[in-house]
């Protein structure tokens, strides 16, 4: 059986599991909350546009999260980068949160960047997220399939 490590941390993966590397960044506390970010790769989707991968990963989500509404989305560009872009709202124990992706299409793999804060700050997440989005660059060094 394989294994992989965290820092200090080992674990055994169990046969027919995998590994992936998400990237997770945490914004300074309002409270008892801290607004984030997490990076994803997935295989791109295999008709090449970036709009069927954001479907089919809402389609993952609503199963997660029911009341989860899209309140925008669409083509998007933020700095370098185009991609593909969707707003939601929903509930996460009671709590009213609001979560804004960005899916850039980089063959072999679609990054997804999720950008997550409370509702109540939904205007401010908006800009933060705006400038994250706007920073980010694609390397041209090769990359390893998701």
């Amino acid at each position: 059986m394989a294994s992989a490590r965290f820092r200090d941390l080992v674990i055994s993966i169990p046969t027919s599991w995998g590994t992936r590397t998400e990237l997770m960044l945490f914004g300074p506390a309002r409270g008892d909350f801290k607004p984030s970010v997490v990076v994803t790769t997935d295989p791109a989707p295999k008709s090449g546009k970036i709009d069927a991968h954001a479907d089919a990963h809402e389609k993952v989500l609503t199963l997660l999260e029911p009341k989860l509404k899209c309140v925008n989305k669409g083509a998007a560009k933020f700095g370098k980068l185009t991609g593909h872009q969707r707003e939601y709202v929903f509930a996460s124990s009671g709590v009213p949160m609001y979560q804004r992706h960005f899916y850039v299409l980089a063959a072999p793999v679609v990054y997804t960047i999720t950008f997550t804060d409370l509702a109540k700050n939904a205007e401010a997440a908006r800009t933060a997220s705006e400038k994250l989005f706007g920073e980010l660059s694609l390397d041209a060094a090769p990359r390893r399939p998701a």
